[in-house]
């Protein structure tokens, strides 16, 4: 899911499918990063790629969903570390209108919980370059009371 073809999925993968949203109302479709993702569970993938995280209902949306039986799923969004990814998500989810209620530990607990890996990437003399990796799973399975 993405506004503009960047992930090209469909050149690797032949089992993959493409949805693409009109970012910020533009285009004659009104069509949000939600709307595909309600689209996308209803084709009932075994993953769904979302390019990137830019508002918070539709984070928020995506978290409840790859928790709801889509392991593996992943997006983006932009934070200048693996830690601050988690804050940024936090802020994110506080924005939206199901999460902002919530408090900031409770929206911890649910990120900790529905994502696995965090991976940042910076870009350095024009390469991108994976510079640092969050994954902890005994952290997870605490949480979760295993």
């Amino acid at each position: 899911i993405e506004n503009v073809d960047e992930l090209k999925l469909y050149q690797t993968h032949p089992n993959s499918i493409s949805l693409f949203y009109s970012a910020g109302g533009q285009g004659a479709a009104n069509i949000t990063q939600q709307h595909l993702l309600e689209s996308a569970l209803r084709m009932k993938p075994d993953r769904v790629l979302l390019a990137e995280l830019i508002r918070g209902d539709e984070a928020f949306y995506y978290l409840r969903n790859v928790n709801s039986g889509h392991p593996g799923s992943i997006t983006s969004m932009h934070a200048n570390s693996a830690k601050l990814a988690i804050e940024q998500l936090v802020l994110f989810l506080k924005e939206s209108s199901s999460g902002s209620t919530m408090t900031r530990e409770d929206i911890k607990q649910l990120i900790f919980m529905c994502v696995d890996i965090i991976v940042q990437i910076k870009n350095i003399n024009r390469r991108r370059v994976v510079t640092e990796v969050y994954y902890d799973p005994a952290f997870k399975r605490k949480l979760l009371g295993y």
